[in-house]
């Protein structure tokens, strides 16, 4: 049997998501992405980092990592806030677009894959904005 193509080696895209005590929500993130990985978004890679949490995030990240190889953990030595962690991600980041994501699943995930079309067209950066009233947050 062949083995893969050398450009589905190479992820397209980087999703970068920073995370501090939330083994809870490692799971269903993981749940609500893996279909993009798998369509829009593929090749891609899921980057989780563990921003010295005190519960079991490092454990869920590892066990989602074992199961699907396309996502990559990094586990902080200590807290570093938001900012540190995007930028640890980032520093491992194989993607030609990268795009960073809450864990709370506030905003729908699915939105990626409109930011990333509208870098494939030209913009050299794309965000988006809240335009209702926050959702409550749900583990």
């Amino acid at each position: 049997m062949p083995g893969p193509d050398e450009a589905e080696l190479v992820p397209r895209v980087s999703i970068v998501v920073p995370m501090l005590d939330a083994a809870g929500r490692v799971g269903p993130l993981h749940a609500r992405l893996a279909p993009l990985l798998d369509g829009p978004l593929r090749p891609g890679e899921l980057i989780l980092v563990d921003d010295g949490s005190a519960d079991a995030t490092w454990a869920e990240i590892r066990a989602v990592a074992s199961t699907d190889e396309r996502v990559v953990g990094l586990r902080l030595g200590s807290n570093v806030g938001q900012t540190g962690a995007l930028c640890a991600g980032f520093s491992v980041a194989r993607g030609e677009v990268v795009v960073m994501m809450d864990d709370d699943l506030e905003a729908d995930p699915a939105d990626a894959v409109r930011f990333i079309e509208a870098v494939r067209a030209g913009a050299d950066f794309a965000s988006g904005r809240r335009t209702g009233p926050r959702a409550p947050v749900r583990a």
